[in-house]
């Protein structure tokens, strides 16, 4: 994975952990799991989303439209570092 994948996880790791802390907040009886899970959820996360193999919605879309992204093909290639 190159410079700009990793960078690019790593901002989208912030943005989406902070979405879905607050989403947890927000609807606790939505979600199977705590806030103490919410990184390894994250991470688990990213890997599908930028194989295509995640549903995109919820918190990883709404950190997503943080990026402009409003598309499964535009989070796959954000989060692998292709240049638009």
């Amino acid at each position: 994975m190159g410079d700009k994948a990793n960078q690019n996880r790593d901002l989208f790791r912030e943005v989406y952990a902070k979405k879905l802390h607050e989403a947890i907040d927000r609807n606790p009886e939505e979600y199977f799991y705590g806030h103490d899970q919410v990184d390894k959820v994250v991470d688990k996360m990213i890997l599908s989303l930028s194989t295509g193999n995640a549903h995109f919605h919820g918190a990883s879309k709404s950190a997503a439209k943080k990026f402009g992204i409003t598309t499964v093909k535009g989070i796959k290639d954000f989060l692998n570092g292709v240049e638009k």
